[in-house]
């Protein structure tokens, strides 16, 4: 059976019960440079949360697959560094993040991230 809604802009495809495939809405995360820095830095925060994440070729047609019951991530490997970000991004939105796991640096960074410190100048108000 497979199911289709949307949430925030995003289309979900539900083909089992423990399978997530989505594409994200790239507009959305505007605020982080799509830097190879920056990525590493998402994995690595994504490690310390437990999580493997995976680039691969996959018959899924959106951007990405999370296994959630074995909390593997796989991303696919067609995309370039700002796609891969935005999936990353899209999936730390969804899913529980308890920061006493993180270290000191990826803390401040996902603080960072969930108050939109990353925002380019053009975006943030000036006083």
């Amino acid at each position: 059976m497979v199911t289709i809604y949307n949430k925030t802009s995003i289309v979900f495809v539900l083909l089992r019960a423990n399978a997530v495939f989505c594409l994200p809405d790239k507009s959305r995360y505007g605020m982080l440079k799509f830097t190879s820095h920056n990525l590493k830095k998402l994995e690595t925060l994504f490690e310390e949360l437990a999580y493997a994440v995976r680039y691969e070729k996959g018959n899924f047609q959106a951007g990405y697959c999370i296994l959630q019951d074995r909390k593997i991530v796989i991303i696919n490997r067609f995309y370039e560094t700002e796609g891969r970000i935005n999936c990353l991004l899209e999936i730390l939105s969804d899913i529980q993040v308890k920061v006493e796991q993180l270290s000191e640096k990826s803390a401040k960074f996902y603080k960072d991230i969930q108050q939109g410190a990353f925002q380019a100048p053009h975006d943030k108000q000036t006083h």
